[in-house]
């Protein structure tokens, strides 16, 4: 495994599912609860993404025989507060295109929107009210969307002129076309 960062310990019980370059030439890791399985919806679609560019994934050691009782698909969304509610469901439904799975009015007072974001069983969830401020961008909060469509890239950035900002992290600056969303956060488009 990977060091772990100075000054943090590796937990007992961490699975491991290692990837690596079909060239052989670079291996990384990731790290999972024990409890967690490293597959599922999401985990599927970027192995499946892997794949298509030259990754494979394995499982190792141990691991394997656990995955048997852990293979229930896990559902995942990922929800952030907003000021701007009806700003945000014009970019990310209008020019983003993603497509809204359901939405809610004055809930305990609060309004939302969460969208699917395609081949992934996760959905992306906005809401306004309740009091709360809106969390402060910050240039490593990422939504990092992958397209295998290069044309459809094209297309989206084409939708999003004028939001164009350049990446804090180098990686992204050469690998992805980046926009701020009407909050202030950061988009990606990556082609896969």
């Amino acid at each position: 495994m990977l060091p772990a960062p100075q000054g943090r310990r590796q937990l007992r019980g961490v699975r491991r599912l290692t990837t690596q370059l079909e060239s052989g030439t670079r291996v990384a890791r990731a790290s999972f609860p024990a409890g967690a399985a490293p597959y599922g919806p999401i985990a599927r679609s970027r192995i499946l993404a892997d794949a298509r560019r030259g990754v494979s994934a394995r499982i190792e050691g141990s691991d394997r025989e656990r995955l048997g009782a852990q293979n229930e698909p896990m559902q995942v969304r990922f929800a952030r507060h907003t000021d701007r509610l009806s700003e945000i469901v014009r970019f990310y439904r209008d020019d983003l295109g993603l497509p809204v799975r359901g939405e809610f009015r004055d809930h305990a007072g609060y309004d939302g929107v969460f969208f699917d974001l395609p081949g992934t069983g996760a959905h992306l969830e906005f809401t306004s009210g309740g009091g709360q401020a809106a969390p402060t961008p910050d240039p490593e909060s990422l939504l990092v969307l992958y397209l295998d469509d290069d044309a459809e890239l094209q297309r989206l950035a084409a939708r999003l002129t004028g939001r164009e900002i350049t990446p804090a992290n180098p990686y992204w600056q050469q690998n992805a076309s980046a926009f701020l969303d009407p909050d202030g956060f950061q988009v990606l488009l990556v082609r896969v």
